[in-house]
């Protein structure tokens, strides 16, 4: 090892000191200088390493909660049909009336009208919206002064012409001509005078042209 760079710094430091020095031969200050302990060096002390903290660990971010699922909607129940209504019962047909019979006639005469057929008849004193006022059998001379035979008659055969025939103690005194048309309804009369010389028992007949009586109505004249 060379150590000859030292050498003037040791002349250096014995100068500064204010003492004269002997120069020292050179294999001596080579050799004190070799012997020249090398400055120790200061033992350094360990750096101390200051541990980095520890990181302090983020917290872990709370799971977002996930929202809860939205329920689905409870189906809507179909609104029930409405009952059907009941089907009204149609009405039973009315049953026809059984066709009235053909009056049998009592004098063996055949009736020019077979269908015709006398609904109500009355001898009264006075007809009123076509009826009769009051129905009679007696009248009196002098009191009463007329008479009046009212029929009415069903007829769904044509029109037919009939007379009313006034009948004293059997004997025929008097006829009134008229006639039936086609109806359910239909309503003829006729009217007699009483007179002083009626006084007896009367009939009123409805008789057509072949002579069929078809009603007859008896009173009484006092």
């Amino acid at each position: 090892m060379k150590l000859g760079w030292l050498a003037p710094l040791a002349l250096v430091c014995t100068t500064g000191c204010g003492e004269k020095a002997e120069p020292a031969p050179a294999e001596r200050t080579a050799a004190v200088i070799e012997k020249a302990p090398a400055p120790e060096a200061r033992p350094q002390a360990p750096p101390t390493i200051t541990p980095a903290p520890a990181p302090t660990p983020a917290p872990a971010p709370a799971p977002t909660p996930e929202p809860a699922p939205t329920p689905a909607p409870a189906p809507t129940p179909a609104p029930a049909p409405a009952p059907e209504p009941a089907p009204t019962p149609e009405p039973a047909p009315e049953p026809e009336p059984a066709p009235e019979p053909a009056p049998t006639p009592t004098d063996g005469v055949q009736a020019l009208a077979p269908d015709l057929v006398v609904l109500d008849a009355a001898l009264t004193d006075a007809v009123v919206d076509r009826m009769p006022s009051a129905r009679k059998t007696t009248w009196k001379v002098g009191e009463d002064p007329k008479l009046i035979g009212w029929f009415e008659l069903k007829n769904p055969g044509p029109a037919v012409g009939v007379e009313l025939v006034w009948k004293k103690n059997g004997a025929e005194v008097w006829r009134f001509p008229t006639s039936v048309g086609t109806g359910k309804n239909w309503r003829t009369w006729a009217e007699k005078r009483i007179g002083k010389r009626d006084a007896g028992q009367w009939t009123v007949e409805m008789v057509d042209a072949n002579g069929h009586v078809y009603e007859s109505l008896s009173y009484t004249v006092e």
